[in-house]
């Protein structure tokens, strides 16, 4: 990270009243699930035939927000082990939370289309005048 965005990181971060404690607790955090992350792909390539290495990459696909990805970990680790409930229950969680970030992403797309809608129709009043 260069010297200039990390400063910008910081300064959007005291703008919203962040704390520098509370920025470098984020960028750990955030350090430490792409890790978690990584390790589980890896896991995944070793031991494809083991459903714990599913559970895995499911578990750290969904901590960094990319729920159908980790809906799907789930499901393939399910195909091994069709008996595991926590697979299950990951399965079943990330499906929701798949649903929700969507619809939360077309809402916000649809209120941003009204808004250029609107403004679309302020520049056709003013061109008429």
């Amino acid at each position: 990270m260069t010297d200039t965005s990390k400063q910008d990181n910081e300064d959007t971060a005291n703008e919203k009243g962040t704390t520098d404690k509370e920025v470098a607790v984020g960028r750990t955090t955030t350090v430490a699930q792409q890790k978690a992350l990584s390790d589980a792909w890896l896991c995944r390539a070793l031991r494809p035939d083991w459903p714990k290495a599913s559970f895995r990459l499911a578990t750290a696909l969904s901590a960094v927000g990319r729920f159908e990805d980790a809906a799907v970990a789930a499901w393939e680790g399910l195909q091994q082990d069709s008996e595991n409930d926590e697979l299950k229950k990951l399965l079943q969680d990330n499906v929701k939370m798949g649903r929700e970030q969507h619809l939360l992403q077309y809402n916000k797309t649809q209120k941003s289309d009204r808004t250029t809608d609107v403004d679309d129709d302020d520049d056709k009043d003013e061109d008429q005048q």
